[in-house]
């Protein structure tokens, strides 16, 4: 009985290839024969948005400039004799680095006198957009000078959101400057830096939350509107734009042994280890209740601790940290708690010895081991050890009373006060 051979068709192998965008990626052909036999291989179809180089089964697949997607080709083995199924190898090209700035398109006209417009803070030439401050109404001896002007933003969505600002000041008889502030509502607005400088000093940058998207406002407003300063100073704006990124690889690696602990009843200590090497800075967010989380400040590449000083006496905040750059956030640290102590509690007794007005003034802990005393908003008494102190005022009226924590004005006790009838 003589048995022939059977000469059974090679079976060529589907794969997946990921590149980046504007980058090649080797492709390596494969397949199976039963018998044993030497195979070749074809491309059967080639890629919708690349090309290929080389000698099969060792290709070289070259996306198009700029293409971000899916891609794919097809080819086939033969063993000499038959040919294989057709497999398709499928391509992901991700999407390369991508740095969009976005410019001011339109103002919002409030107060103040402006000399050009938006369009001249495109650019870093020279030539500015202004606004002059302006005098309020009402009876001449409460009048004020001022400004306010706004600009918007159509922002794209980015990993990394940083506004960049080149302006600077006519320079001030009565002590203004120019607070620049951000908001995505045109209601909440958030501070981002003052200008005072009288000069091009360059860039000023700041970095904007990272949820920032869509329509953005940037505001300047003057510094100083107490009654009887009038002088009429400028902000010159010479660019601003806001500068997107979206890069190509991955985030930086997360934060970790994050622990908070209360400095006072209006300042908790946060400190933290940092694993990346690539951060660009770290968010910092805070929660009062485990559930809603708020950014509460972001801060530079390298920094491992940070002291919170907008909490409030007798409360639990609860923490969290990640690490940013243009490919994204990383994952949050570990959670981090901390309850702030009760604040300083102040009492004070008005009384009479012989001709004399006294004041025992006494309070609780406060978390301090110093106490500066305050009678009227002025320093009366500084480095007290103890949490009692007595005031000799001499004279009868109406006194208020204040103690804070040495060389703090944020852990500082209710006012009260003491009346001499």
């Amino acid at each position: 009985l003589m048995i022939n051979p059977v000469n059974d068709p090679p079976v060529a192998d589907a794969q997946s290839v990921t590149t980046d965008e504007d980058t090649t990626a080797a492709v390596t052909l494969t397949a199976s024969d039963v018998d044993g036999d030497g195979l070749t291989f074809s491309v059967v179809a080639g890629p919708f948005h690349g090309t290929l180089s080389g000698t099969a089964p060792n290709l070289t697949y070259s996306p198009d400039a700029d293409f971000n997607g899916s891609d794919s080709f097809s080819f086939k083995a033969n063993d000499g004799t038959v040919d294989s199924n057709i497999a398709t190898v499928s391509i992901t090209v991700n999407p390369g680095s991508i740095i969009l700035d976005a410019f001011a398109n339109s103002d919002i006209f409030v107060s103040g006198t402006v000399s050009g417009d938006y369009i001249l803070t495109h650019l870093d030439d020279g030539v500015v957009e202004s606004i002059t401050e302006r005098i309020s109404g009402g009876k001449p001896q409460y009048r004020y000078s001022y400004l306010e002007h706004k600009w918007i933003f159509s922002l794209p969505a980015g990993n990394n959101v940083t506004l960049f600002l080149n302006a600077w000041s006519s320079g001030s008889s009565d002590g203004d400057s120019f607070i620049f502030s951000v908001s995505s509502d045109d209601v909440n607005y958030l501070d981002m830096f003052v200008v005072a400088n009288t000069s091009d000093a360059g860039y000023e940058s700041y970095v904007l939350p990272p949820s920032i998207e869509g329509t953005v406002y940037v505001r300047v407003t003057d510094s100083n509107r107490s009654i009887g300063g009038q002088s009429l100073d400028t902000v010159y704006i010479d660019r601003i734009f806001i500068r997107s990124e979206i890069l190509s690889g991955d985030p930086p690696l997360a934060p970790s042994d994050l622990s908070a602990a209360p400095l006072s009843a209006n300042q908790i200590h946060l400190d933290w280890t940092d694993n990346a090497t690539d951060e660009y800075g770290f968010h910092i967010e805070r929660s009062d209740d485990n559930v809603n989380w708020s950014l509460i400040d972001t801060v530079g590449v390298d920094v491992i601790s940070y002291d919170d000083a907008s909490v409030l006496p007798n409360t639990t905040y609860t923490y969290r940290v990640q690490t940013y750059n243009g490919s994204g956030n990383s994952d949050y640290s570990n959670a981090a708690a901390a309850t702030t102590p009760s604040g300083i509690n102040l009492t004070a007794i008005g009384y009479k010895v012989l001709s004399v007005y006294m004041v025992d003034l006494t309070w609780s802990d406060g978390y301090a081991l110093a106490y500066d005393i305050f009678r009227d908003g002025a320093k009366i008494a500084e480095n007290i050890n103890s949490n009692a102190y007595t005031d000799e005022v001499g004279a009868k009226g109406i006194y208020s009373y204040q103690v804070c924590e040495a060389n703090s004005l944020t852990n500082c006790s209710n006012i009260v006060l003491v009346d001499f009838k």
